[in-house]
């Protein structure tokens, strides 16, 4: 597997409001742009509340690597969450990108379900909602 450059294929800002979908350019663009949503969505998740303790994870799948996806790491606020922060993780557990352990929990929920649909770009949700009457909420987007 080659090292990957998480800083390459930053695009400029677009206008708001627009709806037109993204175009890339390489895979590169690609990974970039689905990563610094992925980074704000843990910040938004954080800004609405579901951030208690360190059960929440959010996934996406590589657009290059099929059966790896990005994670969050281990013990890293959602407030706080940033690109460089996120994990590259196999299939089989191996962090290739990042240098931070990564949640186990995260890891055996997330990698059955990215498995089990490999056909789709996926991106999976698990957080605790903020009262605790519903335990575990899950959503699955497909990109």
């Amino acid at each position: 597997m080659k090292k990957i450059d998480t800083s390459a294929g930053k695009l400029p800002q677009r206008e708001k409001g627009s709806l037109v979908p993204q175009e890339f350019k390489s895979i590169d663009e690609e990974r970039r742009h689905n990563l610094e949503r992925l980074a704000s969505a843990f910040r938004m998740f954080a800004h609405f509340g579901f951030d208690e303790g360190l059960a929440g994870h959010i996934t996406y799948r590589d657009p290059e690597y099929k059966d790896h996806f990005w994670v969050n790491p281990f013990g890293v606020h959602f407030g706080q969450m940033c690109v460089s922060d996120l994990l590259l993780v196999s299939h089989e557990g191996e962090i290739v990108h990042g240098d931070r352990p990564v949640n186990n929990a995260a890891f055996a929920i997330h990698s059955r379900l990215h498995m089990k649909h490999e056909n789709l770009n996926l991106s999976l949700i698990h957080i605790s909602e903020p009262t605790r009457r519903t335990p575990i909420s899950y959503a699955v987007f497909c990109l």
